[in-house]
């Protein structure tokens, strides 16, 4: 009988609770920070969406970069036997 009143006591206190926030507009206050908070998190999303494209853009560009880092490589050493050659520096 006890835990039977205690829990209606229970259900009773937060219908009260719960008559007070809507009247003193404690509900609207805390939907409005819900929403806000709401809002920061689609913010944060979106930018870490755009971060993340950009890396992912970034990482599609490396075998390029390192392609061409390669060829300008080959393309010196090339340069330099010939400079060499003409020079008659070449390794004899």
């Amino acid at each position: 009988m006890l835990q039977k009143d205690t829990e209606k006591e229970a259900v009773f206190s937060q219908f009260k609770l719960s008559g007070r926030m809507k009247t003193d507009e404690t509900m609207t206050k805390f939907n409005e920070a819900f929403l806000e908070a709401g809002r920061a998190v689609e913010l944060v999303f979106s930018e870490l969406k755009s971060a993340t494209d950009n890396v992912a853009s970034s990482f599609q560009t490396l075998p390029e970069i390192q392609q061409s880092s390669l060829k300008m490589s080959e393309a010196a050493q090339a340069s330099k036997s010939k400079v060499d050659e003409l020079t008659g520096m070449g390794d004899s």
